[in-house]
């Protein structure tokens, strides 16, 4: 390279470069070092497809005092007219693929009143098939303790023989007297399709909580109607939380001082030697569970036990014909309540809770199904 006056600059020398060079090293040796400093905690918060919230109540209602999300994950807060903050989940790929496992975090201050979403349903895109081993090769979010995060998920994997899949686990403590509306969009398994699902709510004594969750039978439209081979979901709602709600050291609500109110799992796989589950489900394409606890929500739980069963006992409608929709309705303790719906088409299954969504409005002071559901 020449200068401006026509002189060639000096070529570095080999010990001007191996300085650079160890500088460099230096560097990079020091920025690892500061990484595995880090301590579990921070780590896994900083894996992708994690969420972490918390929602504060102050002189002028409930905010959002902070939130943060690392890729593909993304919060949304709409502003509403009503006394709830809202947050939406979305996500940037559109769905969850093989390999993703997603982990949100919810903290529910004392007094404050939180609607946490999903911008639309959660799809769930194929896995491909792989042995047992490769899933525990690979494995999931390692959880602060050192144990497995998904070690459920690789051990009922192994025991189909298979591995791979996704997963998504949401947390959430709710304060004395603060009240949470989790109110996702139904799954939606595409063919060949593997998820775990974990719902994990702690309450205080005077906490409320209402929270759906569904599922449909995938892309019918495409010939996919229960095609995929595993769907797996679990909800676990501890009441009467104590000591400011304190964490277990997963990462996930503890149960100290409370006792678990209600234990809701619901597992369809596809295995050698059983049924399809599309003969399993016979002629329902969806399905949907409306859970109610805590004195904020009494007039959604009033609601959902005033709901009219569709059908008779046998699952067939007054005419005789088989019912549309099959709804079952469960008091769970003094003040919650469960609502059960099999239908043949999602716009049936919602229209049965309709009067329970009308009353959730009301609560609110705004209706988050208006433009949706």
């Amino acid at each position: 390279m020449q200068q401006s006056d026509g002189r060639r600059e000096p070529r570095p020398s080999s010990v001007d470069y191996c300085a650079a060079m160890s500088t460099v090293l230096r560097d990079l040796h020091a920025s690892e070092a500061s990484e595995e400093r880090v301590s579990p905690q921070e780590q896994l918060a900083q894996r992708p497809g994690t969420a972490r919230m918390q929602f504060c109540h102050g002189s002028t209602g409930t905010t959002l005092g902070s939130a943060y999300a690392t890729s593909p994950l993304r919060l949304l807060t709409p502003r509403n007219h009503g006394v709830a903050a809202w947050v939406y989940l979305s996500s940037f790929g559109g769905g969850l693929v093989d390999g993703d496992h997603f982990d949100v975090q919810v903290d529910v201050d004392p007094g404050a009143f939180a609607l946490l979403g999903t911008q639309a349903s959660t799809k769930v895109y194929r896995s491909p098939e792989r042995r047992a081993g490769d899933a525990l090769a690979s494995g999931g979010p390692t959880a602060p303790d050192g144990t497995d995060g998904t070690a459920a998920t690789a051990a009922s994997a192994g025991a189909a023989g298979t591995g791979g899949g996704c997963s998504q686990r949401l947390s959430a403590r709710v304060g004395e007297g603060a009240a949470l509306a989790l109110l996702p969009d139904p799954v939606v398994c595409f063919a060949d399709a593997r998820y775990d699902q974990t719902l994990d709510i702690a309450l205080a004594p005077t906490a409320s909580l209402v929270a759906i969750d569904g599922y449909t039978c995938g892309r019918s439209a495409r010939g996919e109607r229960w095609a995929f081979s595993r769907y797996a979901s679990r909800t676990v709602v501890t009441r009467g939380v104590t000591r400011g709600v304190t964490r277990a050291p997963s990462g996930g609500p503890g149960v100290a001082g409370g006792q678990r109110s209600l234990v809701d799992a619901t597992r369809l796989e596809r295995r050698r030697g059983h049924r399809a589950i599309a003969d399993r489900m016979g002629r329902f394409d969806v399905v949907l569970s409306l859970i109610a606890f805590g004195p904020r929500f009494i007039s959604v739980r009033e609601a959902m036990l005033a709901a009219i069963p569709h059908e008779a006992p046998n699952g067939n409608g007054p005419s005789g014909d088989p019912a549309p929709v099959i709804l079952a309705v469960s008091p769970v303790g003094d003040d919650g309540c469960i609502v059960r719906v099999a239908a043949e088409r999602f716009e049936t299954a919602s229209l049965a809770l309709r009067s329970s969504f009308l009353a959730l409005a009301h609560v609110l002071g705004d209706d988050p199904f208006a433009r949706k559901w």
